[in-house]
């Protein structure tokens, strides 16, 4: 485990410390902080990059202001170490997936085994990482049954929760409660986000413009 990984885990928790702390869903992250620094540190990480990762990650860690910069560049330092994954990529192509697809990723810092790959620390009940998404780019409207925290580290995004679309810039929260229906689309810059479910990592993801026609709730595995 290199130095590295181990100061991005003491910034992640510090940040999400003070995100929980100022939030008023204290009974949806109740225990978050402590059970992040719980997690047990793995021997190796299969690490992987995308090229939305290649190509946004350095601009997005740029324009990260402070005091999310010590996060994102903790973050730039340690993301040859890190799985960089492309969501939902057992999908068949359709319009709305290859606008999306290439254009996210998700790195877990803290969580269980995920699609048969360890994160850099192991934890029970619960997934924590980060999220790139590329200028212009929308994240069809989703839900699952664990809530979800979101913290914004750079760039400016258009979020809806619900029916109702808010503009989010660095240091702003989304939070989603079990089932709560969210969407985000990104404008001209890139946009890094620090992410937690706080548990039921195993859940189903419901994305109904991708699910079958005759059946909108049907599950998707992240």
């Amino acid at each position: 485990m290199s130095e590295a990984l181990v100061r991005l885990t003491h910034e992640f928790v510090d940040v999400v410390d003070g995100a929980v702390a100022r939030s008023t869903e204290t009974t949806v992250f109740d225990g978050l902080p402590g059970r992040l620094r719980l997690s047990t540190p793995v021997a190796r990480v299969e690490a992987r990059t995308q090229p939305v990762v290649d190509a946004w990650l350095d601009t997005a860690v740029a324009a990260a202001p402070e005091p999310w910069a010590a996060l994102a560049h903790a973050l730039l330092a340690t993301s040859p170490e890190l799985d960089w994954i492309v969501s939902y990529e057992h999908l068949a192509s359709s319009p709305v997936v290859d606008a999306f697809r290439p254009n996210y990723s998700f790195a877990a810092l803290m969580g269980p085994s995920f699609r048969g790959r360890n994160p850099p620390f192991l934890a029970d009940g619960l997934l924590a990482g980060f999220s790139l998404q590329a200028p212009h780019v929308h994240y069809p409207a989703h839900h699952h049954e664990p809530p979800e925290l979101y913290g914004v580290m750079s760039g400016d995004i258009d979020w809806q929760i619900g029916d109702t679309w808010h503009a989010k810039s660095p240091g702003d929260l989304a939070i989603h409660r079990s089932h709560e229906s969210h969407s985000m689309r990104t404008t001209a810059d890139p946009v890094l986000t620090w992410v937690c479910w706080s548990r039921g990592t195993g859940s189903h993801v419901y994305m109904p413009s991708m699910d079958p026609p005759d059946n909108t709730m049907a599950p998707i595995t992240y």
